[in-house]
């Protein structure tokens, strides 16, 4: 799988570009109805399902990288983030698209300094740990990732 590195250099600032950092996990949490993680990523899932039947309708595109489609949309008042969703046409087969997003994340992402699977939870399921590089004079920023 080949991306250019004009596309990979616009990717990787378009999400600090649109101060798209992430944002502990319990402040999701506590800002939702759901009371503890296993309801939260039940519910999130539930609302991924019912976004696909309504063909996305309500989301804003934005302007993106080239080759690429970027559209957001506001969940609800009050919570802290931006649901964001990018698309583009890849010429490989899904489970080689997979691979090189989940395994590969080394050759896409240059801010990338480390990353592991903490644990595996079940066989679609995992969490993983990231460190990504920032610009000075700001520290490395840790990210916990259910997958």
């Amino acid at each position: 799988l080949q991306v250019s590195h004009d596309i990979l250099l616009q990717l990787s600032s378009s999400y600090m570009a649109a101060d798209a950092y992430p944002h502990p996990l319990a402040d999701l949490v506590c800002q939702g109805e759901s009371k503890d993680l296993h309801s939260y990523f039940e519910q999130s899932v539930q609302n991924l399902l019912k976004e696909l039947s309504e063909k996305f309708k309500g989301w804003l595109s934005t302007p993106g990288p080239l080759k690429a489609e970027l559209s957001c949309k506001k969940v609800r008042e009050g919570h802290p983030l931006r649901l964001w969703k990018v698309s583009t046409d890849v010429e490989a087969p899904p489970t080689t698209v997979l691979h090189w997003v989940l395994r590969e994340h080394h050759l896409w992402d240059e801010d990338l300094l480390q990353s592991w699977v903490v644990e595996v939870l079940d066989k679609d399921m995992e969490v993983c740990h990231y460190v990504m590089d920032s610009m000075a004079p700001h520290p490395c920023r840790d990210c916990m990732v259910l997958r």
